[in-house]
């Protein structure tokens, strides 16, 4: 490509970063450099032209309309004398090893050496000085013998440039060579593997045990078995090895080399390139020990954690909580499908779900599925489920977090069932169910409630005072039982109550602390029933007692009660006195031993042959002559009775 040489050399530099641009014109034109700056590839293309005036190119790699390698490529073939310095945030080696191939003049990493990039493009616009002497030279002279020499001084401009470049590439690869003459082990070291190994130059010693010892001791027979293959059937020799500086430090290196054998097809050199790659294979540790710490994470996260693959939503990894949830181990797992595992209903909801999540990339919750387990049976679980994208957007994984809710779902289901029976019970109960607050203000009560209060609906009753429907006389006695209650303590009271309409009845309650879990005040929960019958009931029969009373404490002959344990449960006053007892003193006492231990001659008298106790077993009145009752103070009198049993329900 031809070009025109400029008074002021040009540079042009091609980078979308308009701070680096206004940077290297201010550095560059210190060194009295012309600057101009283009932000595409496309731009800089169209700039190289025939006879363009630019002695160098700096270009980064990452433009925003075409590939930075691309650009590398087609410059090169515009014109192959341009000499193109690759300035770029990228550092990775194999990239800087392919920029060179692709001939670019050298490779820098942003941020760059001021110095280093001035001393670039000095060498860059020097090289790109001597094709245009050439170019001008061989437009001079057109003699053979000038063409001759003209050849041979491009031949050793191009040598300085490809050694120049071959320095360039093995500095900036961090790389160096070693020659090795096997017949008589002598082995050459370039300059940069005696810095590689730690070394300053010349103190490496010319043979390859040299080379051996600077190997990590462990490593050592690896790297001989190694080089004996290569030698034994020339295949390539690649290995990566570790390397044992004089300070202790240990080095990683990665060598690459070729044996080359002469016509017998003995070996006869062995050529190898070493490059440091501690700084990778230090990423490399950190990055599976990261892995490592991440996996350790995850499985032994409580939750089921899965990763499928977007194409076909297979399992790609599994974790500890979801082998022991599924049942199955992760091996069986990975590169199946919902389908080759779950049936067919499961596996096609999980399928339509996991589709949702691709097709919209977004982050699906699905509340409640359920899943069928080897040994656990059917479980709840609840599912967030979320697309991993690339760069493009396009997603490349789904992942799936997994937690069992089986346990939370079973206490749900009872307690929608215990609400529902105490709803049942509360709404359609036969007794009054009823909450009162603090205050006294009644806050719901139920339907058997408003019956007993005379309320036709709970709008009418709902947010008076309980206070005002219980009677004067038993209000004081209410109080207290409302205050204990909600104090903390359980209570029981009978009280009557007198209705909307006038009723007066009388009510049990049973009442309990009830703390609301809404409000979280304590409020007053009582069960009450509706006693009043049993209330005349209990008041007829304390009547008829009194009477009985009345009529059994008026005889003159001795009557006593007994329970079927033979205790004294009623004992009249003719009967106390005739015996030297007062009646409550008989009251609880065993009869038989009590006044019958002992017969007219004073020998014992057993109690199972005592007539009083015997209507007991077969329930036969008897009649009882010439028997001995004996009063308190130790004498007896003669006595007849009779013993009469009292039944009551058949018994």
């Amino acid at each position: 490509m031809e070009a025109v040489r400029t008074p002021q050399p040009t540079i042009l530099v091609v980078d979308d970063e308009t701070d680096i641009c206004l940077a290297l014109s201010d550095l560059l034109g210190n060194e009295g450099y012309q600057v101009e700056a283009v932000e595409t590839g496309k731009e800089a293309l169209g700039r190289v032209f025939p006879l363009h005036p630019y002695s160098a190119v700096i270009l980064d790699l990452g433009l925003p309309d075409l590939d930075g390698l691309t650009v590398l490529q087609r410059l090169h073939g515009q014109d192959a004398t341009l000499p193109v310095i690759i300035l770029t945030a990228h550092g990775d080696q194999k990239e800087k090893i392919l920029t060179l191939q692709y001939h670019a003049f050298a490779h820098l990493i942003k941020p760059y050496d001021r110095q280093e990039l001035i001393e670039m493009v000095h060498r860059a616009v020097a090289t790109k000085n001597l094709t245009w002497k050439a170019v001008q030279a061989e437009e001079a002279l057109n003699s053979s013998e000038t063409q001759r020499q003209l050849e041979q001084q491009r031949t050793q401009v191009l040598l300085s440039e490809s050694e120049q470049r071959l320095t360039l590439a093995l500095k900036a690869g961090n790389m160096g060579i070693w020659d090795w003459h096997i017949p008589t082990g002598h082995l050459i070291w370039s300059e940069e593997v005696a810095g590689l190994f730690g070394l300053a130059h010349g103190m490496l010693n010319e043979t390859f045990q040299a080379y051996e010892n600077c190997i990590h001791p462990e490593d050592r027979p690896m790297v001989k078995e190694m080089i004996g293959k290569t030698l034994e059937n020339g295949s390539p020799y690649q290995v990566e090895h570790r390397i044992v500086w004089p300070t202790g430090e240990v080095r990683w290196v990665a060598c690459k080399g070729q044996v080359i054998k002469d016509q017998n097809g003995l070996p006869q050199r062995m050529l190898v390139i070493v490059q440091d790659i501690t700084t990778r294979k230090q990423a490399e540790i950190h990055l599976q020990d990261s892995q490592k710490f991440l996996t350790s994470i995850v499985d032994n996260l409580p939750h089921m954690i899965f990763v499928k693959d977007a194409k076909d939503l297979s399992f790609i990894r599994f974790n500890q909580a979801g082998e022991e949830l599924i049942g199955y181990p992760k091996e069986a797992m990975i590169g199946k499908t919902d389908h080759d595992i779950f049936p067919k209903s499961e596996a096609d909801f999980y399928t339509r779900k996991d589709r949702e999540v691709l097709l919209g990339k977004t982050l699906i919750d699905i509340p409640e599925e359920v899943i069928h387990t080897q040994f656990h049976g059917t479980r709840y679980l609840h599912t967030k489920k979320i697309p991993i994208l690339d760069e493009q957007g396009t997603p490349q994984y789904l992942l799936g977090i997994s937690e069992d809710i089986t346990e939370q779902k079973q206490a749900e289901l009872e307690r929608t069932e215990r609400e529902t029976l105490l709803h049942l019970i509360f709404e359609l109960g036969p007794g009054c169910i009823k909450r009162v607050a603090a205050d006294g203000t009644l806050l719901h009560i139920n339907p058997a409630g408003l019956e007993l209060i005379e309320a036709k609906n709970a709008i009418d009753v709902l947010g008076q005072s309980v206070f005002e429907i219980v009677v004067p006389e038993h209000l004081d006695a209410f109080k207290q039982m409302h205050h204990e209650v909600i104090q903390g303590k359980k209570q029981t009271l009978q009280f009557e109550v007198q209705g909307l309409k006038g009723t007066r009845s009388w009510i049990e309650t049973y009442a309990v602390p009830f703390k609301n879990p809404i409000t979280n005040e304590v409020e007053h929960l009582a069960v009450t029933h509706d006693i009043t019958e049993r209330k005349k009931s209990e008041e007829q029969a304390k009547q008829l007692s009194r009477q009985n009373e009345l009529i059994l404490s008026s005889a003159g002959d001795g009557i006593y009660g007994l329970d079927l344990k033979g205790r004294t449960t009623f004992v009249n006053p003719a009967g106390a006195k005739m015996l030297g007892y007062e009646p409550q003193e008989l009251i609880g006492s065993f009869m038989h031993g009590t006044v019958h231990h002992s017969k007219p001659d004073g020998s014992p008298y057993p109690s199972e042959a005592c007539p009083m106790y015997a209507v007991f077993s077969d329930g036969v009145i008897r009649q009882v002559e010439e028997e001995v009752l004996w009063r308190k103070d130790g004498t007896s009198f003669p006595v007849d009775y009779t013993s009469t049993p009292i039944w009551q329900d058949g018994n």
